[in-house]
Protein backbone atom coordinates (compact mmCIF):
# COMPACT_ATOMS: atom_id res chain seq x y z
CA UNK A 1 0.00 0.00 0.00
CA UNK A 2 0.86 3.77 -0.88
CA UNK A 3 1.38 6.07 1.64
CA UNK A 4 1.51 10.26 1.18
CA UNK A 5 2.77 11.70 4.25
CA UNK A 6 2.17 15.85 3.95
CA UNK A 7 4.52 17.98 6.67
CA UNK A 8 3.17 21.53 6.87
CA UNK A 9 4.57 23.63 9.78
CA UNK A 10 1.28 24.96 11.83
CA UNK A 11 -1.32 24.83 9.06
CA UNK A 12 -4.34 22.93 10.11
CA UNK A 13 -6.30 24.66 6.90
CA UNK A 14 -4.01 22.10 4.81
CA UNK A 15 -4.97 19.14 6.64
CA UNK A 16 -8.58 19.99 6.60
CA UNK A 17 -8.23 20.87 2.57
CA UNK A 18 -6.32 17.31 2.31
CA UNK A 19 -9.08 15.26 4.55
CA UNK A 20 -12.08 17.36 2.85
CA UNK A 21 -10.77 16.33 -0.60
CA UNK A 22 -10.05 12.33 0.26
CA UNK A 23 -13.46 12.12 2.27
CA UNK A 24 -15.09 13.47 -1.31
CA UNK A 25 -13.35 10.87 -3.16
CA UNK A 26 -14.40 8.20 -0.82
CA UNK A 27 -18.06 9.87 -1.46
CA UNK A 28 -17.65 9.60 -5.58
CA UNK A 29 -16.25 5.42 -4.97
CA UNK A 30 -19.72 5.03 -3.05
CA UNK A 31 -21.69 6.25 -5.38
CA UNK A 32 -19.99 4.14 -7.86
CA UNK A 33 -20.32 1.57 -5.93
CA UNK A 34 -23.73 2.02 -5.55
CA UNK A 35 -24.71 2.23 -9.39
CA UNK A 36 -22.31 -0.44 -9.89
CA UNK A 37 -24.28 -3.09 -8.07
CA UNK A 38 -27.61 -1.46 -9.54
CA UNK A 39 -26.41 -2.33 -12.90
CA UNK A 40 -25.66 -5.99 -11.98
CA UNK A 41 -28.78 -6.81 -10.38
CA UNK A 42 -30.78 -5.57 -13.47
CA UNK A 43 -28.46 -7.79 -15.51
CA UNK A 44 -28.76 -10.42 -13.53
CA UNK A 45 -32.75 -9.86 -13.66
CA UNK A 46 -32.80 -9.56 -16.57
CA UNK A 47 -30.56 -12.67 -17.83
CA UNK A 48 -31.83 -14.65 -14.61
CA UNK A 49 -28.25 -15.48 -13.86
CA UNK A 50 -25.92 -14.43 -10.58
CA UNK A 51 -23.19 -11.89 -11.99
CA UNK A 52 -20.38 -14.11 -10.01
CA UNK A 53 -21.49 -17.09 -12.31
CA UNK A 54 -22.09 -15.11 -15.75
CA UNK A 55 -18.59 -13.68 -15.21
CA UNK A 56 -17.00 -17.25 -14.80
CA UNK A 57 -18.76 -18.09 -17.70
CA UNK A 58 -17.93 -15.16 -19.86
CA UNK A 59 -13.65 -15.59 -18.81
CA UNK A 60 -14.27 -18.93 -20.41
CA UNK A 61 -15.86 -18.18 -23.19
CA UNK A 62 -19.40 -19.73 -22.87
CA UNK A 63 -21.82 -16.99 -23.14
CA UNK A 64 -20.51 -15.68 -26.14
CA UNK A 65 -19.69 -11.84 -26.99
CA UNK A 66 -22.69 -10.23 -27.07
CA UNK A 67 -22.48 -6.13 -26.74
CA UNK A 68 -24.71 -6.80 -23.81
CA UNK A 69 -22.42 -9.72 -22.16
CA UNK A 70 -19.22 -6.91 -23.00
CA UNK A 71 -21.14 -4.48 -21.18
CA UNK A 72 -21.98 -6.60 -18.30
CA UNK A 73 -18.75 -8.24 -17.66
CA UNK A 74 -17.50 -4.34 -17.37
CA UNK A 75 -19.58 -3.48 -14.80
CA UNK A 76 -18.04 -6.48 -12.48
CA UNK A 77 -14.92 -5.07 -13.43
CA UNK A 78 -16.27 -1.41 -12.64
CA UNK A 79 -17.04 -3.03 -9.48
CA UNK A 80 -13.75 -4.82 -8.52
CA UNK A 81 -12.12 -1.65 -9.04
CA UNK A 82 -13.93 0.87 -7.18
CA UNK A 83 -13.72 -2.11 -4.43
CA UNK A 84 -9.95 -1.70 -4.50
CA UNK A 85 -9.84 1.98 -4.81
CA UNK A 86 -11.98 2.36 -1.89
CA UNK A 87 -9.55 -0.07 0.12
CA UNK A 88 -6.53 2.55 -0.62
CA UNK A 89 -8.48 5.07 1.30
CA UNK A 90 -8.07 5.23 4.97
CA UNK A 91 -9.17 8.94 6.49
Amino acid sequence: MSKIIIKSEGTEELRTLVKGALENEIKLIMIGLKKAKENLRNYEDKFKMDSEIFYKKYLSGEVGDDFEYIRWAGEIETLKKLRGNLKNFQV
